[in-house]
């Protein structure tokens, strides 16, 4: 398969998956996390290799015609960016994908939407200020976890539409969130040996369901939280 990715190298490729029934193929260059390319930039590192990273898809028949062709792949650049800031895709769906840009100049964070169907629309939704852990969206909606205090290990969940704070827990890990209920994990008590995993009602903020001896994680491309 050629490596070339229009002044990138697919060498570096740190993710791909297929979207719109498999029509399309996504890939994700540069091979570092955001918060180590962040720690580059505060450190003046201009030396290490994956400084650039690309988000690019391609139809799927095409990219396998061209290939066999041993033709260049036709790719679509959603996205790139250089050391002066990250890409982190954040969810995807059958028809389109979320991700974010983060400029480490400014600490601003621009959220966008890049969907298939019924034809290619790639559209700014959130922007704001400051880093999240983590982002999830559902109905039209986003929502994001924060550390509110990290040596509490204390994190929030907070609406990215206004950065209105919807839940805030200590000690937990938080997993999703569908809106209207959060699913979190961690011990049960301070003695405790093995996690437990609970549900809480946001609008109440009452817990409702405690699973014991589990964990869980939220598997992004599935769209769905694992329990272990």
């Amino acid at each position: 398969m050629p490596e070339e990715l229009e002044g990138d190298s697919l060498a570096r490729l740190q993710d791909a998956w297929t979207l719109n029934n498999r029509n399309h193929f996504v890939v994700k260059t540069g091979r570092i996390q955001w918060w180590e390319k962040e720690e580059f930039w505060k450190q003046n590192n201009t030396d290490y290799t994956d400084q650039v990273e690309t988000i690019a898809l391609c139809r799927t028949e095409d990219l396998i015609r061209h290939i066999k062709a041993g033709r260049p792949v036709p790719w679509t650049i959603v996205d790139r960016s250089d050391r002066f800031s990250a890409l982190r895709v954040l969810e995807d769906h059958p028809q389109c994908f979320y991700y974010s840009k983060q400029d480490f100049r400014t600490n601003d964070t621009t959220v966008f939407q890049y969907s298939l169907s019924p034809f290619p629309i790639h559209v700014e939704i959130y922007r704001f200020n400051g880093e999240l852990e983590t982002m999830f969206f559902r109905s039209g909606e986003g929502y994001g976890i924060r550390w509110t205090d990290e040596n509490r290990n204390e994190l929030e969940l907070v609406c990215l539409n206004g950065m209105r704070p919807l839940f805030r827990t200590r000690d937990h890990a938080i997993i999703h969130t569908d809106g209207e209920f959060v699913l979190t994990t961690g011990p049960g008590d301070p003695s405790a040996t093995r996690n437990c995993i609970f549900l809480y009602n946001l609008r109440r903020g009452q817990l409702v369901q405690t699973i014991e001896d589990r964990s869980a994680f939220y598997d992004r491309h599935r769209d769905q939280v694992i329990l272990y």
